[in-house]
């Protein structure tokens, strides 16, 4: 049947839908706007959050017989567009679909029903738990439940007037509650539909919300009057304006689906377009783009900014990473950068500035309801992290960076300079955080975590900051003082090594030994470039123990620490991957790091269509129940990786140095920001659109990098990533060339052999594997208990190229 999605919107769509079919109800889906969202996935069961609030919950939409009762709808097709999410299902004879919007700066949500129904007669209806519970860690006394006279919808409230939701459909018979006490009740909206009901006329539920400053009670009131035992009495105002809302949808949903279609065509058209002729990688980059933009949220009373990610509560007190983090919205604001969005980085930036204390440290995290708890008095959470503040600085940078921002540059410069003196304040003489003092930047938990007095990936953000702060200053006219090691790549990896040799250990303890473990953590100082590493180091960030095909574990699965089901002792995170993909990319590794970048591509609709989850398991590819299926840094990290990794480039230069993988003939990434300020006076209003400057387009074709990396040999690595099942990917471990020839060492599964892709220079003679046509065939030996990749099922080989020059 025809869809609302293509009749009421209309035009070019910029985006194909993506369809998932749901066989077993688990798939997330979601419908977010920056004051409302519509949340759901196991067993089809829904949540709508009204920020701060949850208002409904286990919501779904069932139908029946008329006048019999009403069914489960069972297995569904998902198609999510930007603008929302459609749920299709086939039902008693008859096709049916629910589309779900939520207009961005409305208190509303709009859900269009529509059933093409052979029977005489079909009833639907929309079944939820109503509530008015606050997300966590807040607390919220007095829940009210009715009939809302005026509407026939469900009312959700609470005495003290501040909050009200409306759920209803203005064709509904009204609303079914059973009994129950607070909001420990069932509610149903039912609809007829017959024959004659036009397919396309869509069945209108709608959610409309209001919030209002509390106000006291009346004398009236406290004397019982304006039927204030009904505890309704102090919610008239908010209730009237919820109504509003409702009222507005119903009769407005035409218009608040054509402004969100607008709004989104605009986005897609005014950001850096990636086009690779590689679908799944195109489709991943957009729908990242898209994913990131869903993340903004705006809560009276605490503020506007991007939250770290969507899932579910399930019962619980918080829908996924639903919060106001700063590291997530730094991840996000350096996707921004590299997209051209000039205005959302700046309000992230003056979000996080905003929470600077007087010391000069940034939060980690607020909690959606600090509104309705003392969140930075009883909590210890607001400021536990040691690399938010850092992280601030090298955000900001790399923001001025790609658009010329100096106006933002100066306007936040004593946030910078109150930064820095905080990082001097927890530092040692040597120029290193202490985490006992400025606070948990990895290992959060377990028998190591209070062991720890520094630890490289800390002090790689603090060593970036300092970097930043100084081109930052010298852009601005400022000065700044930093500690030497800032510049000094050698001298900064010195405490973390024994006698500066030897890898890069993971933190130094307190009592001055060295904890080696090898970890992702130690990608992120190596891909920026704040310590010194060799060839070998990088690469061993690409060994199969401790880089899974689904992307970089937390430490490595030969290690002691590691624990592949705990989420903060070895999980995958693809914000830690991004670093390793980069690592490789800078050191010129490319076919490891388009491996790396492709396999966080293939992530893309993992969580959910169009999603891409916080953190998985570390021993198979699959989402731990505490992972967000939507995490807006691994959207980030996957916009970073193709802008600065595989087109490689310089922001504010109009330089790129694209590396074009085996696996694609050519590749272009469009409207790339050119460095050059968009004229917008500093003191724009955040939200509000700003020009993004000039823009250039950068393309290239597989056969020409056009920096002689052409005359190496070249293979594609496999990257994909097979669900549930362990890593079985090749990867490159080692690499080393003198002379003419190149030697590889290459991990596989163990005892088996592999066929790769490959390309060598003329006259190349290969020693340890054979070619085949266009095929590298390798074979790997029985697993060596002696090596760490044995842990994980694999085993190494060593392939050498010998460049033969002519007699």
């Amino acid at each position: 049947m025809r869809s609302v999605l293509d009749e009421t919107i209309g035009g070019e769509r910029p985006v194909g839908p993506r369809a998932v079919r749901d066989r077993d109800h688990h798939a997330f889906v979601e419908a977010v706007g920056e004051r409302i969202a519509l949340l759901g996935g196991d067993e089809g069961r829904m949540e709508v959050w009204m920020w701060p609030l949850l208002v409904a919950h286990d919501l779904e939409l069932r139908a029946g017989p008329a006048g019999g009762a009403l069914l489960p709808l069972g297995e569904r097709v998902v198609t999510a567009v930007p603008e929302g999410v459609q749920l299709a299902w086939e039902h008693l004879g008859a096709r049916i679909a629910l589309t779900i919007v939520a207009p961005r700066r409305e208190r509303g949500l709009v859900l269009l029903a529509e059933v093409d129904a052979e029977a005489a007669a079909l009833d639907i209806g929309l079944r939820f738990r109503p509530a008015m519970r606050p997300i966590w860690p807040a607390g919220l006394g007095g829940q009210l439940v009715g009939r809302d006279g005026e509407t026939g919808a469900v009312l959700v409230s609470e005495e003290i007037g501040r909050f009200a939701a409306l759920i209803g459909c203005a064709e509904a018979e009204p609303a079914d509650l059973e009994d129950g006490r607070g909001t420990d009740v069932r509610a149903e909206l039912r609809v007829r539909v017959d024959r004659t009901r036009d397919a396309s006329d869509p069945i209108v539920f709608a959610v409309g919300g209001a919030v209002r400053e509390a106000r006291p009670p009346t004398p009236e009131e406290l004397r019982g009057g304006h039927q204030s035992a009904t505890g309704f009495a102090r919610a008239t105002d908010t209730i009237r304006g919820a109504r509003d809302v409702l009222h507005s949808l119903w009769s407005g949903w035409r218009e608040a689906l054509a402004t969100e279609r607008a709004r989104w065509r605009a986005f897609l058209a005014d950001t850096t377009q990636l086009e690779t002729g590689d679908a799944e990688l195109d489709a991943a980059f957009l729908w990242s783009k898209i994913a990131i933009e869903r993340a903004w949220v705006d809560v009276d009373g605490v503020g506007r900014g991007v939250v770290a990610g969507y899932g579910p509560a399930y019962g619980g007190e918080r829908p996924g990473r639903a919060s106001f983090l700063n590291g997530d919205a730094f991840e996000a604001c350096r996707a921004y950068a590299a997209l051209g969005r000039v205005d959302a980085c700046r309000a992230i930036l003056r979000f996080a500035a905003g929470t600077q204390r007087e010391d000069g440290k940034l939060t980690r995290e607020i909690s959606l309801a600090a509104g309705l708890c003392d969140w930075y008095g009883d909590y210890p959470y607001a400021y536990a992290g040691g690399s938010q503040t850092p992280e601030f600085i090298v955000t900001l940078g790399d923001h001025v960076a790609w658009s010329g921002d100096d106006d933002l540059a100066r306007e936040l410069w004593p946030a910078v300079r109150a930064a820095l003196a905080w990082g001097r304040s927890v530092s040692g003489s040597d120029g290193v955080l202490r985490v006992p003092d400025a606070g948990i930047a990895t290992m959060e938990a377990g028998a190591a975590a209070g062991t720890i007095e520094s630890e490289v990936f800390l002090q790689g953000t603090w060593l970036s900051a300092q970097r930043a702060a100084a081109a930052l200053a010298e852009r601005i006219g400022e000065s700044v003082e930093v500690h030497p090691t800032a510049h000094d790549p050698v001298a900064a990896a010195a405490p973390f090594r024994d006698r500066s040799a030897g890898d890069l250990a993971f933190a130094r303890r307190t009592d001055g030994s060295l904890l080696r473990v090898a970890t992702s953590y130690g990608a992120l100082p190596l891909a920026r470039g704040v310590m010194a590493a060799s060839d070998a180091e990088v690469l061993a960030l690409n060994r199969p123990e401790l880089t899974a095909d689904w992307g970089g574990r937390m430490f490595s699965g030969a290690s002691d620490v590691v624990e592949p089901d705990r989420h903060d002792l070895g999980s995958v995170l693809p914000n830690l991957t991004q670093s390793i993909a980069s690592a490789l990319y800078a050191r010129g590794f490319d076919d490891a790091g388009w491996q790396v970048l492709r396999s966080q591509a293939a992530l893309v609709g993992l969580g959910g269509p169009g999603v891409s989850p916080e953190f998985l398991a570390g021993d198979r590819a699959r989402l731990l129940s505490r992972s967000a299926p939507h995490q807006v840094s691994s959207h980030a990290a996957l916009v970073r990786l193709v802008t600065d990794g595989l087109f490689g480039i310089e922001p504010g230069t109009r330089r790129a140095t694209p590396r074009a993988p085996l696996d694609l003939e050519r590749m272009a990434l469009r409207g790339v920001p050119a460095g050059v300020p968009s004229g917008v006076p500093s003191g724009v209003p955040s939200g509000v659109p700003s020009p993004g400057g000039e823009r250039f387009d950068v393309e290239a074709e597989r056969s020409s990098s056009g920096d002689g990396r052409d005359e190496r040999p070249r293979v594609a690595l496999p990257w994909q990533v097979d669900v549930y099942a362990p890593s079985a990917n090749v990867r490159l471990v080692a690499a080393s060339s003198e002379g003419g020839a190149t030697e590889w060492t290459l991990a596989g599964p163990a005892a088996s052999t592999v066929r790769l892709p490959f390309e060598a220079p003329a006259r190349t003679r290969v020693e340890g594997a054979r070619v085949e046509g266009n095929e590298l065939v390798v074979a790997f030996p029985t697993a060596d208990d002696a090596s760490p990749a044995s842990a994980v099922g694999f085993s190494e080989t060593t392939v050498r190229f010998v460049h033969e020059n002519p007699a």
